[in-house]
């Protein structure tokens, strides 16, 4: 098993590292970066069983950014699901919605005890979800309203006119597993199953312009 942990705090990262080769002996690899742009080039150069993160580190874009350009580069690489798993100090709905969308697989809380770690990484590594809702009292919904990205409302505002994925993809100038992607993780936080039910969700609350 190949994982690559990212944080800018050197005493965390390598202490957790300690913590992940104890909850999982058969780890042949564990390497730590501490930036997200020596964490996108590890990506590039290595497939991953396991990329555990923290939000907050250097960069000079946002967070939200620079965790989607990873989703793209860790999905070209494995083909498959993106075991990408966030590890944070924030308590912020927001954050946490967002990072699901984007395409992570599990989030959880630097003050985690090592059964929620333990818990977490086993969800993710056998390709579930891991949210802590029960911890946080957070859910997929904050306040009754659903978060999204701008380049889901644009997804969206295209699925509304009919548009194919490829369609899409060529509109947007990304890849059409980019946007494959982008509509997985919305029928996921909306609980629909279709376009159909994503357009006509979306319509009700306002995140359809036509």
């Amino acid at each position: 098993m190949r994982i690559l942990l990212a944080d800018d705090h050197d005493l965390f990262r390598e202490g957790f590292a300690l913590v992940i080769q104890t909850l999982f002996p058969q780890i042949q690899v564990i390497e730590q970066v501490a930036s997200w742009q020596t964490l996108r080039v590890a990506a590039q150069q290595q497939v991953w069983d396991l990329i555990i993160l923290d939000l907050c580190m250097p960069s000079d874009q946002r967070w939200d950014v620079e965790l989607e350009q990873l989703c793209v580069i860790q999905q070209g690489t494995t083909k498959q699901i993106l075991n990408i798993c966030v590890v944070t100090s924030s308590t912020s709905a927001r954050d946490m919605q967002l990072s699901f969308q984007l395409g992570v697989r599990g989030y959880f809380s630097k003050i985690s005890d090592l059964q929620e770690v333990k818990t977490a990484l086993h969800k993710v590594l056998a390709g579930q979800v891991y949210m802590p809702s029960s911890v946080w009292g957070i859910s997929e919904k904050t306040n009754g309203q659903i978060l999204v990205t701008e380049r889901q409302k644009q997804v969206l505002n295209l699925l509304a006119l009919g548009k194919s994925n490829k369609q899409i993809a060529q509109q947007l100038g990304v890849s059409e597993s980019t946007i494959k992607r982008h509509v997985y993780n919305m029928y996921k936080i909306m609980s629909v199953n279709n376009r159909v039910e994503a357009i006509d969700y979306a319509r009700q609350r306002g995140l359809i312009l036509n």
